[in-house]
C-alpha cells in the first residue's frame, strides 16, 4: 500500500534525520556502558563484533531473498576505500575515547565537528555563513575548550582520541556526500561494503593488540556472564544496523552540515540523560562549559532553521514570479 506523504522529499529528509539522531544517542549510552562495564578494555573488539554483526545480518537477509547486496566492483571498492579509512577511524578512536571521556564531555567536544563540517561546506559546496552560525561555531569551540581544561576525569591520551574522532568524523561527512552521489549504490550496499572492508584489518588488530587474549582470560576467569551484558552487546549489534543505515540515508537527502546540525541537536537529550544514568562528576566550570556548548549547538539549529525557511520562502517566490528556481 502506498502511502503518499512518504513520497514527500521534506518529509523523508526528516524521517532520515529523526533515525539518525535516535540511533545515535542510544548507541553512544550503550557503548560507554559495555566500555565500562568491566575491567577489561574492548575497543577493537566491538567495533569488530559490530561491523561482523551487521555483515552477517546483511547476508542473511540476502540469502532469504529480502535484500540485495552489491558485486565487488574493483573500480567501486577503489572508490569507496578512503571512506572505509575514514569510517574504521572514526568508529575505533570513538571507542578508546570512550573509555575515559565522560558522555557530557564527550558529547560538548564531538560539537567541534559541526564546525568543521560547516566550514569544510562553505568551501566544497559554497554554502553560506551567517554571522550567528560564526558566532554559534564559536561558542561550540570555547565550550570544548573549557570542557577539556576542565574535565575532572581528563585523560592526556582519551582526549587525543577525541580530537582524532573529530577530525576524522568531519572529513567523513564531507567525504562520504561526494560518493554517496557518485556511486549508484542502494543504503543497505553502501552499509554492506563498509562493514565487510572494516573486517580485513580489525582481525589482525585485535590479534596483535592483545585484547582478544585479555577478553579470553576474563571469560575464563568469570563464572557467568550477566544478562544484562548479553542484552547489550545484542543492542550494539542491531544499533550498529541501524545507525549506518540512518547515515547513509541522511547523508543522501540531506547536505553535510544538516547531518551535524541533527548531531547537535541531539546532544542536549543525551548530556541530560548521561548525568542521569553515569552520575558524572562535575565542578562549576564544567557544568558552564556544557552550557556553553549547547548553547552554540542551540543556536546553531536555530540560524539553520531560520536559513533553511528562508531560501524555502525565496524558492517558492521565484517560482511564482516565472523564474526557475534552483534547489542547492
Amino acid at each position: 500500500m502506498d502511502i503518499p506523504f512518504l513520497s514527500d522529499p521534506n518529509v523523508l529528509s526528516v524521517l532520515a534525520c529523526v533515525f539518525y539522531s535516535g540511533s545515535s544517542l542510544l548507541m553512544t549510552f550503550v557503548n560507554k556502558m559495555l566500555l565500562s562495564s568491566s575491567n577489561v578494555q574492548v575497543p577493537l573488539l566491538l567495533c569488530l563484533y559490530q561491523s561482523l554483526f551487521t555483515v552477517v545480518a546483511l547476508g542473511l537477509g540476502s540469502a532469504i531473498g529480502r535484500l540485495e547486496l552489491p558485486v565487488l566492483e574493483r573500480r567501486v571498492l577503489l572508490r569507496w576505500a578512503p571512506v572505509n579509512v575514514l569510517f574504521l577511524t572514526m568508529m575505533v578512536s570513538a571507542n578508546y575515547a570512550l573509555q575515559s571521556v565522560a558522555v557530557p564531555m564527550f558529547t560538548v567536544v564531538k560539537n567541534s565537528a559541526i564546525v568543521l563540517v560547516a566550514i569544510g561546506d562553505a568551501v566544497l559546496f559554497k554554502q553560506l555563513l551567517s554571522p550567528v552560525l560564526l558566532l554559534s561555531m564559536g561558542l561550540m569551540v570555547l565550550g570544548s575548550l573549557i570542557s577539556a581544561s576542565n574535565d575532572l576525569e581528563f585523560s592526556p591520551i582519551a582526549y587525543f582520541f577525541l580530537g582524532i574522532n573529530v577530525l576524522v568524523s568531519s572529513a567523513y561527512v564531507l567525504y562520504l556526500r561526494s560518493v554517496v552521489k557518485s556511486l549508484p549504490l542502494s543504503e543497505i550496499a553502501m552499509v554492506y561494503l563498509n562493514n565487510l572492508l572494516s573486517l580485513v584489518p580489525l582481525v589482525p588488530a585485535l590479534y596483535l593488540s592483545g585484547e582478544l587474549m585479555r577478553v579470553h582470560q576474563a571469560w575464563l576467569a568469570s563464572d557467568v556472564v550477566p544478562a544484562r551484558l548479553i542484552w547489550l552487546w545484542l543492542a550494539s549489534g542491531v544499533l550498529s544496523l541501524v545507525i549506518a543505515l540512518a547515515t547513509f540515508w541522511t547523508v543522501r537527502l540531506t547536505s553535510p552540515t544538516t547531518f551535524s546540525f541533527m548531531g547537535a541537536l541531539n546532544k542536549i537529550p543525551l548530556t541530560i540523560l548521561s548525568f542521569l544514568v553515569f552520575r558524572t562528576p562535575i565542578n562549576g566550570a564544567g557544568l558552564a562549559s556544557i552550557v556553553v556548548g549547547l548553547s552554540g549547538g542551540m543556536l546553531y539549529s536555530y540560524e539553520k532553521n531560520r536559513i533553511f525557511k528562508a531560501a524555502a520562502a525565496s524558492t517558492l517566490e521565484m517560482g511564482s514570479n516565472g523564474k526557475k528556481a534552483t534547489t542547492v
